[in-house]
């Protein structure tokens, strides 16, 4: 009997050892598996926002038809432009790749920037007063 009960007693401490390894096997293969996820997750998060951060970003629009002489006389036109609802342009600087316009400072900021505040709040009759201003300076324009 004694023989039998070690033999018993080897073969459950083999089984117990085969039954730890392939115990560890898994929860390793689990591990992996779940770090491959977690790290396809990250990546796909990254290039979302990424794209997203991208989405607002400013895209230049070239004129390619138009020379420098031609877009030098526009500028000029646009400068002797005098509305009460229109920002004036006080000059430009250009380079290979970009053109930049100067207009002049607008104490109480751009129409923009008014509606873009947090606490923006205004009646309907400013709001009328606004559109039509916005209407004269386009109307002025053509």
């Amino acid at each position: 009997m004694k023989c039998m009960t070690s033999l018993t007693s080897v073969k459950s401490k083999h089984e117990v050892a085969g039954l730890s390894k392939l115990v560890s096997v898994i929860i390793s293969l689990a591990l992996s598996l779940a770090i491959v996820i977690l790290a396809a997750g990250v990546y796909v998060m990254f290039r979302s926002s990424k794209q997203k951060s991208q989405m607002g970003a400013w895209r230049s629009v070239n004129f390619e038809s138009q020379s420098l002489k031609t877009l030098k006389a526009e500028v000029k036109t646009l400068a002797k432009i005098r509305n009460k609802n229109i920002a004036k342009i006080l000059g430009f600087c250009y380079s290979s790749d970009a053109l930049i316009l100067i207009y002049e400072h607008l104490r109480k900021g751009s129409l923009r920037d008014i509606i873009a505040s947090p606490d923006f709040q205004l009646s309907w009759d400013v709001r009328l007063k606004i559109a039509i201003g916005v209407a004269q300076g386009l109307a002025y324009l053509h």
